[in-house]
């Protein structure tokens, strides 16, 4: 039976943030504040639903989601500011996500930079012992940075 857990979190940043992006808990500004993951490995809350962009503007077009993650907000926008906007970012269960690269089905994905993209801890060929936040398991195969992938969203710490 599926399952999946939403929750309602505030963003604190100031850039763009894209659909199914990887984000991390930030509370500067919110108690449930969110931003971008800053790096490669950084601990992630969960996947972003629904992108943080102005009015008007489109994430999707030509079946590709396009990559405005950590894109400056534009001057003379609606909303002025992205920060305050509340987000369902889902903690665990199935979801799509950016790759940053090829990634197979099974492959344990990690934040692979500050675009909020997943990357393959296979890919990466991450030395043994080296501890690891994991974002999800992957569900689907790709092939490209930019592609989509679908996994199993389970944020936790283990050691390859």
């Amino acid at each position: 039976m599926p399952f999946e857990d939403d929750r309602g979190y505030t963003y604190e940043g100031t850039v763009q943030v894209g659909q199914f992006s990887v984000v991390k808990a930030e509370s500067s500004t919110y108690k449930d504040g969110f931003v971008l993951t800053g790096a490669q490995g950084d601990q992630p809350l969960g996947v972003i639903q629904d992108g943080i962009v102005p009015h008007g503007s489109d994430v999707y077009a030509k079946g590709v989601y396009t990559g405005i993650s950590n894109t400056a907000w534009p001057a003379n926008s609606m909303p002025a500011s992205p920060a305050g906007q509340k987000r369902t970012v889902r903690v665990r269960g199935r979801s799509q996500m950016i790759a940053a690269g090829a990634v197979a089905r099974g492959d344990r994905l990690i934040s692979a930079n500050n675009l909020g993209q997943v990357a393959s801890v296979v890919t990466l060929n991450l030395a043994g012992g080296t501890a690891i936040w994991v974002v999800a398991i992957a569900d689907t195969a790709c092939s490209n940075q930019g592609d989509v992938v679908y996994g199993d969203v389970n944020p936790h710490k283990e050691t390859v």
